[in-house]
């Protein structure tokens, strides 16, 4: 069910809010640092709730820190899923060091096309909601 309820655009990306996960195509040329991940914070507080996923459509050639990745992890708790889409494969080495700094209760994950990683999110938070919702009742 793949829904677009809010698109939200920023000087420096594009965020489309779907069911509970976001996709973010950051634009080209952007220096992605502390300011941009504050938005993109505020945007997930303000629009998603409950375990939510992140889908970095990356099609554009843009900076960002491995730094500031680990920073909108950490505080994002409700963060359960990454996805990282890319048809170019020459990421990998930043991809694995990234990895690397990712606490071990998210889940990354890279794709070659959106379709598969909008699965793939969809299921991932679907089944994370179900076990809240199993604690809950508990």
């Amino acid at each position: 069910m793949n829904i677009t309820a809010k698109t939200i655009e920023t000087d420096f990306a594009l965020v489309d809010i779907i069911n509970n996960y976001m996709v973010v195509t950051i634009n080209d040329g952007v220096d992605f640092g502390q300011s941009e991940i504050a938005q993109i914070q505020q945007i997930a507080n303000e629009y998603l709730s409950g375990p939510m996923g992140y889908i970095s459509n990356h099609i554009n050639d843009y900076s960002i820190s491995p730094v500031h990745v680990v920073k909108f992890v950490l505080a994002n708790p409700r963060l359960k899923h990454i996805a990282y889409v890319s048809k170019v494969g020459d990421h990998k080495s930043r991809l694995m060091a990234l990895l690397s700094l990712i606490p071990s209760n998210v889940q990354f994950r890279t794709f070659r096309n959106m379709d598969a990683a909008v699965v793939w999110i969809e299921e991932s938070v679907k089944i994370e909601a179900e076990k809240l919702d199993a604690i809950s009742e508990n």
